[in-house]
């Protein structure tokens, strides 16, 4: 029997060469406290049929986290407001765009004016904090890093598919 991984974002070759191996981003994780709601989620694919603002402006924050964090690793400095703004009105605004397109049922404009207006808002104090507190004692090393962990067996074996 051969056990196949077939999602895309672990196409790796660091998660092939584990063999059989429990691979999950920290969303899955968060999600493990419900089975069923991972069951949905990420085994049967199964699409929800609803929109959730507070849902929709939690991804839109956490895609304006990542291209923030990206830039602070790429320079290892805090971005001027030049480029934070272009962060925003840009690449955030496009991102929020292309993923509002995917619902039929909403006021599109108007979600989109309130979740960049609230990712302005939010990004001055947090910025101020990650200046002042994190930066000055931590480098960002990476974003968004795949976490992968072999299965082991009882006896403390990696657990390997059958080829």
């Amino acid at each position: 029997m051969r056990y196949i991984l077939n999602m895309d974002r672990y196409d790796y070759t660091e998660v092939k060469s584990l063999g059989l191996a429990l691979t999950f981003t920290n969303s899955e994780l968060m999600s493990f406290t419900c089975k069923r709601k991972y069951a949905y989620n990420y085994v049967d694919c199964i699409e929800k049929d609803f929109f959730s603002q507070p849902m929709f402006y939690g991804t839109s924050w956490h895609y304006f986290c990542e291209l923030f964090l990206l830039k602070v690793k790429e320079n290892d400095k805090i971005p001027n407001k030049k480029v934070v703004e272009d962060i925003i009105e840009i690449e955030v605004a496009n991102f929020v765009r292309t993923e509002l397109d995917k619902f039929s049922q909403v006021d599109k404009e108007e979600v989109f004016e309130i979740v960049l207006k609230n990712i302005r808002l939010g990004s001055v104090g947090w910025i101020k904090k990650w200046k002042e507190e994190v930066h000055t004692k931590y480098k960002v090393l990476d974003v968004e890093k795949v976490v992968v962990k072999p299965i082991i067996t009882k006896d403390g074996k990696i657990l390997t598919c059958e080829m």
